[in-house]
């Protein structure tokens, strides 16, 4: 048929041809070429000869062709005008065409054959002709695909061929979300059906789900393609809250089983628990939201049961050797124990993070830092409370406070930003929790510095700094806090995370003297005098009193450690002077004048006459600290006449008698005349005294 407008009359113009009906003799309608060429490759069992026993890889991959044109003919014949179900030819409508027992024959090929190469190929052809199958051949393969999971005819779990063949249609269709489905790009995944493309999600959530998936090298591909399949709406959102429904139902189990008694996979219980963020992050923020807290946020307090469940039975585990023994699984997760909770915590620290309707309690704090009492865990636990303890800050944030652009809090908050929402989180609990955290958790006076590094004391300082930056200075800079940091200066078994506390100790410190000055420097309210912050022990006293009785008190405790044969008593004392010679000098000799500045330093002669003392009386008011190699000085002293000394002399013919200048110890230093009564020449000399 020509279909011609009347405005395109008369001018030449592309033919639009339409097909109206087939030009065969009337009831030869169901006998044409293309389905005298059906019939005879089923009479035949071409596909049988192709997909059976004896199928080899590159008959497969030449009959795609077929399968497909044999796949087409299944609803390629239409009732008759006069509905005659049967042609002159005696040929039913759809009658020779693929039939579901022809894709069962090919699976089974697959799960049978021993030869990798032609499973491939059968893979290969079975998703490329997956579009054109409609829903009453694609249902019944699907579904036998999913059986040979839990073991089919042949009793057996046939995980690695059901992943080679999701692998394989993940590859097959790289389906951007953005240009997916919903734009009607070239996919196959775009025309099949939504009946079987919830069988497929199905069979691919199976697959994630198995107990041995662990050990497919597809996951993570398979993980990607079920993102991008979950995020296709409107039937994205059913299966996110159909999976996330399958996610709570394994964690309410699991978090019931806290004596380690129950037989339970713990690699399967992490890989469940990564599932749910999985799931969480594949939806959209206000559905996120509305998953996590609705019920009184009942899926982020399963996580946190399921999470203090899980260190209920590995505390069991590892208090009984026998039960260790008996539960394989919880071997396999010693190995991975700190991955474990690791991840346990970040995603505790995602659900909480979602909204402020659902905060962690103090109590929740103080149970999990009960539970995690090993080193390794409590630094874990550390390192997620600092991160949880503040809001985090988006790369716009970051660019207009570049005062605020911590490496540390980058660091920890690396893990927990959603790549999809691409919105940071918020604090996981109140700002009153966070400073019960930090003064009765961080700070507590039993806590044990021995073993924890540098992770630990990042997670403390982020928290000391972030209250200190809110300008709770009565938080960080007396009380529990600045025990914390003496305790940590001396207890600490990682040097390094002893000198970086020296140095927030000191700092401290200077802080303290800083501000002390600038209240001492304001007039007062009633004469508007200001107070001179140079006077003697004005200042300074009060700040080197502290210091000074902070180092007494634990050279005691020290003396008392080294009485005991404590044997981290003597890197104490080390520590201790450490401390004391930071603050006053360093062992080069330089002076520390951003440890101390000059005006903190004063001390008086008590004696009656100054000008008569001698050196060591002078010596002896310095105070012992600043008597040590590290303040030596070099003075160089030069004896000379005067001008009036020489006139005297020449006048009287003798020189003057000077008393000699003596030293400390006795020495003579300067004698200013010769033994001939004559003026001795100038003389330099050089000595070192301690000032």
């Amino acid at each position: 048929m020509v279909n011609m407008s009347k405005e395109s009359r008369g001018r030449p113009h592309p033919l639009n041809l339409q097909a109206i009906v087939l030009v065969v003799p009337n009831g030869e309608e169901y006998n044409t070429l293309e389905h005298q060429l059906a019939k005879w490759a089923i009479e035949n069992k071409v596909i049988k000869l192709v997909l059976g026993d004896s199928a080899h890889r590159e008959i497969v991959s030449r009959s795609t062709d077929l399968i497909r044109f044999l796949a087409g003919m299944c609803e390629k014949d239409e009732p008759l005008e006069d509905n005659s179900i049967v042609s002159k030819a005696g040929v039913t409508p759809n009658e020779y065409c693929l039939k579901a027992e022809h894709l069962l024959l090919a699976w089974k090929t697959c799960t049978s054959k021993a030869d990798a190469a032609v499973s491939d190929e059968v893979y290969q052809l079975l998703v490329s002709i997956l579009p054109n199958l409609s829903n009453d051949l694609a249902l019944p393969l699907i579904h036998e695909i999913q059986n040979s999971l839990k073991g089919g005819a042949d009793k057996k779990d046939h995980l690695f061929e059901v992943a080679e063949f999701c692998s394989t249609l993940a590859s097959s269709n790289p389906m951007d979300i953005d240009a997916g489905a919903n734009a009607g790009g070239n996919s196959s995944v775009a025309v099949i059906s939504d009946e079987a493309r919830a069988a497929v999600l199905k069979l691919l959530w199976s697959v994630l789900t198995h107990p041995g998936a662990s050990s497919l090298k597809c996951y993570e591909e398979l993980k990607a393609y079920v993102t991008n399949e979950l995020r296709v709406e409107p039937i994205g959102k059913v299966h996110r809250e159909t999976f996330l429904g399958s996610c709570k139902e394994t964690l309410t189990v699991n978090a019931r089983k806290i004596t380690g008694a129950e037989s339970i996979d713990e690699i399967l219980a992490l890989r469940m628990v990564k599932l749910t963020r999985f799931v969480l992050e594949a939806c959209p923020r206000d559905q996120a939201v509305v998953l996590v807290t609705a019920d009184n946020a009942s899926l982020a307090v399963l996580l946190f049961r399921e999470l203090t469940a899980y260190l209920n039975r590995r505390a069991v585990s590892l208090a009984s050797p026998q039960l260790k023994k008996q539960t394989s699984s919880m071997v396999s997760a010693d190995n991975h124990h700190q991955l474990a909770l690791s991840e346990r915590l970040h995603i505790i620290r995602y659900a909480y993070g979602l909204s402020d309707r659902a905060d962690m309690s103090s109590h929740q704090l103080d149970h999990l830092w009960s539970l995690c009492a090993v080193p390794g865990d409590r630094e874990a636990l550390m390192i997620f409370l600092a991160n949880a303890a503040n809001a985090e800050m988006g790369p716009a944030a970051m660019a207009m406070n570049p005062a605020l652009n911590d490496t540390s809090l980058q660091t920890q908050q690396s893990h927990s930003v959603s790549s999809h929402s691409k919105q940071p989180l918020l604090a996981a609990y109140s700002d009153e929790v966070r400073v019960y955290a930090f003064q009765n958790l961080f700070c507590a006076s039993s806590f044990d510095w021995e073993q924890l590094g540098e992770g630990a004391y990042q997670s403390f300082q982020l928290l000391f700094k972030s209250l200190k930056r809110e300008t709770r200075t009565s938080l960080t800079s007396q009380g529990p806090a600045l025990d914390a940091l003496w305790k940590i200066c001396l207890e600490a078994g990682n040097d390094d995370v002893a000198s970086q506390a020296m140095k927030d100790l000191l700092a401290v410190y200077s802080a303290i003297a800083s501000t002390e000055r600038q209240q001492a420097s304001i007039p007062n309210a009633w004469n508007k005098s200001r107070v001179n912050s140079s006077t003697p022990g004005s200042l300074s006293g009060s700040r080197m009193e502290s210091l000074a009785q902070r180092v007494f008190q634990c050279l005691v405790r020290v003396k008392e450690g080294l009485e005991a044969d404590d044997p981290a008593a003597e890197r104490s004392a080390e520590r201790c002077l450490r401390i004391l010679n930071a603050s006053i000098g360093n062992s080069s000799g330089e002076s520390t004048m951003d440890s101390i500045p000059a005006g903190d330093v004063n001390f008086s002669l008590p004696m009656s006459d100054p000008s008569s003392a001698s050196v060591s009386e002078v010596l002896r008011t310095v105070p012992h600290g600043m008597r040590g190699q590290a303040c030596y000085r070099t003075i160089v002293i030069m004896a000379r006449r005067t001008p009036t000394q020489n006139q005297v002399a020449n006048s009287s013919g003798a020189a003057p008698t000077l008393p000699p200048i003596r030293d400390e110890a006795g020495n003579l230093i300067v004698c200013h005349t010769n033994g001939a009564g004559r003026q001795a020449a100038p003389k330099q000399s050089n000595f070192r005294f301690s000032l």
